[in-house]
C-alpha cells in the first residue's frame, strides 16, 4: 500500500514538473519570413536528392562488390 502510493506520487511530481518546464519554454515564432522559408525548403530538397544519389552510388558498390565475390569464388571452384 505505501509502496504504491509513493510511485502514485513520483508520477503527480513528474507530471508537475514536466508540465512546468512545457509552460516555461518560449512559443514558436510565428513571424518566419516566407522567403527564408522557402530557401530552406530548396536547400533541404538539395541535400535530400544529394543523400538518395550517394545511397544509390553506394547500394551499387556494394551489389558490384557482392558479385566480384560471387564470381570469384565460382572462379576459385571450377579450377579446382
Amino acid at each position: 500500500m505505501i509502496l504504491l502510493l509513493i510511485v502514485l506520487l513520483l508520477v503527480v511530481a513528474f507530471l508537475v514538473g514536466y508540465l512546468a518546464r512545457q509552460s516555461s519554454e518560449p512559443p514558436m515564432p510565428s513571424d518566419i519570413d516566407p522567403e527564408r522559408e522557402m530557401e530552406a525548403a530548396v536547400e533541404l530538397h538539395r541535400i535530400h536528392r544529394r543523400l538518395d544519389v550517394a545511397w544509390a552510388r553506394s547500394e551499387r558498390r556494394r551489389e558490384g562488390a557482392a558479385l566480384r565475390r560471387e564470381i570469384r569464388k565460382a572462379l576459385e571452384n571450377d579450377e579446382q
